[in-house]
């Protein structure tokens, strides 16, 4: 292996390997990318254990994305991943190096650089598809737990204010089957998964496929190894080498959705932008002003 390395070089492995990997190399990937802190020092027995598959598997999986074994795919992920999985430390390491605390200025350094590499990993191409999917289809499904909360807030309220009526799920329970069992031909389920698939994410995949829904996953590497596969993947990096993660790439996406569904839907979001526009000159603004 290279001096490359890393998870940009992981990607690119797992991306030409995509035909040769077995549901078992899959679980094994899912298990590092999930729990790098453990995936980095653990042996190969015990990252099988850790995946309930047996120990060859690990090795395999090593030769099979161009490792000399085992050792060498721990020691990329070591330096790549385990210094920067746990908060304090992640915190520590970036005050410590930073120069007179310029914070700042290496956030926007940072977040300009892994802005930069999007378009290397997420194609217009592949928006514009999803854009159009969401402008002629029905309901929208966003589904996400964790940090992606936030984001599924932004994109929802993004989509209404452009007229597209849509539903946020966080939970994976009857709340869960409630929303599901009403997909339909044409409804666009749109999920979120950072770092680890969440509970719910496979089954609500599977049942998006057989109730002919476009099935939509915003991730990062992750999503290389989500099974089923959705129907469309917009995946990129969230970090550059051990920085930490950010959801500024993941909104870049969004944004780019709400701007390229205003594009192909003619003309129904700025319709529905004018008339939330006049509601909140109306109603909000003129009530605002009264009370104060």
């Amino acid at each position: 292996m290279n001096e490359q390395g890393g998870l940009e070089k992981l990607q690119e492995i797992i991306e030409r390997s995509e035909d040769r990997l077995t549901k078992t190399d899959r679980l094994l990937i899912q298990e590092i990318l999930g729990n790098p802190a453990e995936g980095a020092v653990l042996s190969a027995a015990e990252l099988a254990g850790r995946a309930g598959v047996h120990a060859s598997n690990v090795i395999r999986l090593a030769r099979k994305l161009g490792f000399a074994g085992f050792p060498e795919m721990r020691a990329v992920l070591r330096d790549d991943l385990l210094c920067f999985s746990d908060a304090s430390a992640r915190v520590r390491d970036r005050v410590s190096q930073s120069a007179e605390g310029s914070f700042l200025e290496e956030v926007i350094e940072r977040e300009i650089g892994s802005l930069g590499e999007l378009r290397h990993h997420v194609p217009q191409t592949t928006i514009n598809q999803v854009a159009e999917a969401i402008a002629r289809g029905g309901h929208v499904l966003l589904f996400g737990q964790g940090h992606a909360v936030s984001l599924m807030h932004l994109l929802g309220c993004r989509l209404r204010r452009s007229g597209y009526r849509n539903t946020l799920l966080t939970q994976h329970g009857v709340e869960f089957a409630e929303h599901a069992a009403l997909l339909r031909p044409g409804d666009v389920v749109i999920a979120f998964s950072f770092f680890a698939m969440p509970p719910g994410l496979e089954h609500l995949l599977e049942h998006a496929h057989k109730a002919g829904a476009v099935s939509v996953l915003i991730s990062d590497i992750v999503g290389l190894t989500i099974r089923p596969k959705p129907d469309f993947l917009l995946a990129a990096y969230r970090r550059r080498g051990g920085e930490s993660f950010s959801l500024t790439v993941s909104m870049a996406i969004c944004n780019a959705l709400i701007l390229s569904i205003s594009k192909c839907d003619d003309g129904r979001s700025l319709a529905a932008l004018g008339c939330y526009s006049e509601l909140c000159e109306k109603y909000v603004n003129k009530s605002h002003a009264k009370n104060g």
